[in-house]
């Protein structure tokens, strides 16, 4: 304190930092909106329950570094959920508008995945050339598939990822898949509904394995 002439009870002269009961300890007041995004990235990543926002001793931590926090982090953790698909749709909205403006075809790669609760997920990575000439891949979807693991299946769950996106049959690039035989029909399905022609179904159906 005498290095530093820490003074006990003044007001430290910076607007920006809030005092606590002891004074030689200060945080500075928070960005709130970057607060909000990293205690939903905190809640995303590291399995947190939504409703750990209700906890009493989670709050007096947040009341501890400062007092602001207490009063502006929801009590409810209803309110986290619906943070956490805002955010969501928001991200959503950014890749499709940067897939949009890219300056390449949308390549796709998809695979099937099991949980070890026996839950069937199919995952879809966007690959493309984005308006900066930068290689850029994105997760699209992770869906869970119902029935079986069926080449037309597989493909209601992509093209469903694919319409979200408003992406058309000209957008489509590429498929990298591994050489599972469902692939071929799926591939086949998912050109078919997207309305290109049977001779590039045969050229992807050649290449998909590589």
């Amino acid at each position: 304190k005498d290095e530093h002439s820490i003074v006990k009870n003044t007001t430290p002269s910076d607007p920006d930092v809030i005092p606590l009961e002891d004074s030689s300890v200060i945080v500075r007041s928070c960005d709130w909106e970057r607060v909000q995004l990293k205690l939903l990235r905190w809640v995303a990543v590291m399995h947190i329950s939504f409703s750990q926002v209700e906890n009493d001793w989670f709050r007096q931590f947040l009341a501890a570094l400062n007092p602001s926090l207490e009063r502006l982090i929801p009590k409810a953790g209803n309110t986290v959920r619906a943070w956490v698909l805002d955010e969501f749709e928001r991200r959503r909205k950014d890749i499709k508008k940067q897939m949009h403006g890219g300056k390449s075809r949308i390549h796709l790669s998809f695979d099937l995945w099991t949980s070890p609760n026996h839950l069937a997920f199919v995952g879809i990575v966007g690959h493309y050339m984005s308006s900066q000439y930068k290689i850029k891949t994105v997760l699209l979807g992770l869906r869970r598939l119902r029935g079986p693991h069926s080449g037309e299946n597989i493909s209601e769950a992509v093209l469903q990822v694919i319409r979200e996106y408003g992406l058309t049959g000209n957008q489509i690039g590429w498929f990298m898949l591994d050489n599972a035989s469902s692939n071929d029909t799926c591939v086949a399905e998912i050109l078919k509904a997207l309305g290109r022609s049977e001779e590039h179904t045969s050229e992807l159906q050649s290449h998909h394995d590589l």
